[in-house]
């Protein structure tokens, strides 16, 4: 490099003379400043005078990352004999916040000389007011002639956003100029140009356009500070990264590891193509208490461990997720959901005939045909729903009849159409079952249930060779 560009960027790095002097001295003194040594500057106007020559185009000069985290962050703060960017800085001077007890740096201490960190002196009761917007005791953000109001209700101007054409309140965006309301910024689309799933930047809701191709100017835009990958206008963590550290916190069990099928699964979920959807699905208040219970209480993530937890849908959604990206073997729930409710049903029985005959109705008898039926098939919603039928239609004539003090080998003709008239909820099934039972001498012969004649379409037979086709001449 020449003269006048070294003088230009020493300029623009020290408005003063004396600091420039002390710039140039700092350089020539110790020259490896210059080629990575940078952390180690004695005054910051140092590191200025470095990003300076490398924008001039130095090729040679380094502008050091921080020693600490080896990130490409501004080191501002003074740390030991070297400078480190303000994160480092932050977690070095951290201290245990006397509200959440974790290490973290404190920001605030009370009239007692407590320490809270920033996070829990925001959500503090002594700084929260009654919004006069909204009637909620929220953090202020401003205060009008009205009283105190939060975030949720300042003034804002309402303009005709650029995207969707709809009033409503939003910002002005950086990259194209126009109004983007407040649900167009969020708003995942396709790129109509290039066909990458994004957040929209541009152009329409017909024919919305990503980042790169509103303004394809690499300069323009910032990256990711995690992936580097994702343009957008801030070096905050993209969608995509803020996803797979949120699943990586809540997978983690107390000693920081990770179950192998917990971690197949994130790395599906970070692929997914909106995930954003994924991100508020993870930060539901059941989720997180269902996820946690599993990692806390059990070491290894398998059907087992997912049966000793409390049944719920998010527990079988969770489960089907599993099983979807392979961490778990594939069973038919429905099946197992059914002889769970068989169990729990002959569990109400004390041991004696009842429950015999039960347990042969439906476990070796409808529960046989319908495995011999599925073979490698799962079972259809209508076939566990008829199972469950006939185990309800056993039950209540059962009950029905330890009510009355009789037994199934002790009851009549009239104790079976006493109770098919008051109605049960499955007369049918019933009927089934007691057939069955007489057929199986579990009930005394003779007694008879009605059935229900099929009247459709009578069975198609087959054609024996060599003889007219049937209504044929």
């Amino acid at each position: 490099m020449n003269a006048e560009l070294i003088l230009g960027a020493l300029e623009r790095a020290h408005q003063r003379p004396i600091g420039r002097r002390q710039i140039a001295a700092a350089a020539i003194e110790r020259p490896e400043l210059l080629t990575g040594e940078g952390a180690s500057a004695p005054i910051q106007g140092v590191l200025r005078f470095l990003e300076e020559l490398r924008a001039a185009g130095a090729a040679s000069v380094v502008v050091p990352p921080c020693p600490s985290c080896g990130r490409a962050n501004p080191l501002k703060r003074p740390l030991g004999a070297v400078r480190v960017c303000g994160n480092c800085a932050a977690k070095a001077g951290a201290s245990l916040c006397s509200r959440c007890n974790k290490q973290k740096p404190i920001g605030h201490c009370d009239e007692n000389g407590d320490p809270f960190c920033s996070s829990c002196w925001a959500r503090d009761p002594r700084n929260l007011e009654t919004c006069a917007g909204c009637g909620t005791r929220r953090r202020v953000y401003g205060r009008t002639a009205a009283g105190p109001i939060c975030l949720q209700c300042r003034p804002r101007t309402e303009r005709v956003c650029g995207i969707c054409g709809r009033t409503g309140r939003g910002t002005i965006s950086r990259a194209t100029g126009k109004p983007l309301c407040d649900l167009c910024k969020g708003h995942w689309i396709v790129c109509s140009r290039c066909g990458d799933g994004s957040l929209v930047r541009g152009g329409t809701l017909k024919e919305p356009l990503c980042a790169r191709c509103v303004n394809p100017d690499p300069d323009f835009w910032k990256r990711c500070r995690i992936c580097s990958t994702t343009w957008q206008l801030t070096t905050a963590p993209c969608t995509r990264c803020s996803l797979d550290a949120r699943l990586r916190k809540v997978f983690a069990a107390d000693d920081g590891t990770v179950a192998p099928e917990l971690d197949r699964l994130r790395e599906r979920l970070v692929q997914v193509d909106r995930p954003v959807y994924a991100l508020t699905w993870l930060r539901k208040t059941n989720v997180q208490s269902t996820i946690t219970a599993l990692v806390r209480e059990h070491s290894q993530v398998n059907h087992a461990a997912l049966d000793a937890m409390p049944r719920s849908r998010t527990l079988d959604h969770f489960r089907s997720m599993l099983v979807s990206v392979g961490a778990l073997e594939f069973r038919d729930e429905g099946l197992v959901r059914l002889e769970r409710e068989v169990k729990e049903t002959l569990d109400r029985y004390t041991p004696g005939e009842h429950p015999r005959a039960l347990r042969g109705f439906i476990l070796w008898h409808l529960m046989r045909r319908l495995r011999g039926r599925l073979k490698d098939k799962s079972a259809s919603v209508q076939q566990i729903q008829n199972v469950r039928a006939h185990l309800a239609g056993a039950d209540g004539f059962l009950r029905w009849l330890e009510g009355r003090g009789k037994s199934l080998s002790g009851c009549t003709q009239a104790d079976v159409d006493s109770y098919l008239s008051t109605k049960p909820a499955h007369p049918k099934k019933c009927s089934a079952f007691v057939r069955w039972a007489v057929r199986r001498r579990y009930a005394p012969a003779g007694i008879k249930s009605p059935a229900i004649r099929w009247t459709g379409r009578p069975a198609r037979t087959t054609r024996t060779s060599g003889g007219p086709a049937p209504g044929g001449c």
